[in-house]
């Protein structure tokens, strides 16, 4: 099989989805089509792709059309886990520097013994094997879709309050899809506020998303997005600085031209103080110092 067959059959998942509940199942996968010409670039662009359909641009429509046709025996279920898992762990051993801890470790062994099942080895050397990897992907990935298809031409036949129900939940489902990219301008926003202007706003986000999703997605239908996550993160933000102020030991005695010793562990043990009543910002907490340092 080649890989238009994945186009095709996204195409037609996407078509008949517009017909349905007048979206695409699919948001636009922007990640370079592979060529098979070039076996083991085509591989590695095949993954990704698919990665992005499975967890990214599809991960609402997959989740839920894979649940559908599984409960109606469209297709296996443990063909369809053993595949989405293939391709979570070829793409994380692919395009993450793994080390030895257990968690890697768990990925590295997976997607090692996917690639010796498809081509005899877990490091594949010659075109030829790079080819029957590139070949039993596509083969899973083009089955694995067609069971998704099956489910939306099921939608299609239903008749009813029951065709009308299910295509109330995949709306609901899919208007209550947050990308992970729409949180990082809120995170922004907040740590700025907050003070923490060193953090990694995409690794914070990353922590913390899969429970920000469950937290919004039990509030009512037509609540203020951008409102109820800033109140999420921001506590989230609160949570996480217990014990991470936003100056430093070095950056009190710099300002107050002190030495080391136990004033300082009294100056870091007020500004925690003043962080926790509320004065959030390294400026402020510095001045607040300042003002009562003749007081020490």
């Amino acid at each position: 099989m080649s890989f238009e067959n994945i186009l095709r059959t996204q195409q037609y998942i996407n078509t008949l989805s517009r017909s349905l509940i007048e979206r695409p199942a699919f948001e636009d996968i922007n990640v370079l089509h592979p060529d098979p010409s070039r076996p083991e670039s085509g591989f590695i662009r095949a993954t990704s792709w698919l990665y992005c359909l499975y967890f990214e641009a599809g991960r609402v429509s997959i989740t839920y059309l894979r649940a559908l046709s599984e409960a109606n025996c469209l297709v296996d279920r443990e063909a369809s886990d053993m595949h989405t898992n293939a391709v979570q762990y070829l793409r994380t051993e692919l395009h993450h520097n793994l080390g030895f801890a257990d968690s890697d470790q768990e990925a590295r062994k997976a997607a090692e013994k996917w690639r010796r099942k498809a081509c005899g080895t877990a490091l594949p050397h010659s075109d030829q094997q790079w080819l029957d990897c590139y070949d039993l992907l596509v083969n899973e990935a083009t089955s694995f879709l067609k069971g998704i298809d099956k489910a939306v031409r099921l939608i299609e036949v239903k008749e009813g309050d029951e065709r009308d129900q299910i295509i109330s939940d995949w709306k609901r489902r899919l208007n209550r899809s947050w990308p992970a990219a729409q949180f990082d301008s809120l995170i922004e926003e907040a740590k700025y506020r907050l003070g923490r202007h060193g953090l990694d706003n995409i690794a914070f986000r990353k922590r913390h998303l899969d429970r920000w999703r469950k937290k919004l997605d039990l509030l009512e239908d037509g609540f203020n997005f951008e409102r109820e996550a800033t109140l999420i993160i921001e506590k989230t933000l609160l949570d996480d600085s217990d014990s991470v102020l936003p100056i430093t030991g070095k950056e009190i005695m710099n300002e107050l031209q002190i030495g080391p010793g136990q004033l300082v562990g009294k100056l870091l043990e007020d500004a925690r103080n003043l962080y926790n009543n509320g004065t959030y910002g390294a400026t402020e907490i510095l001045e607040n110092l300042r003002a009562n340092h003749n007081t020490y």
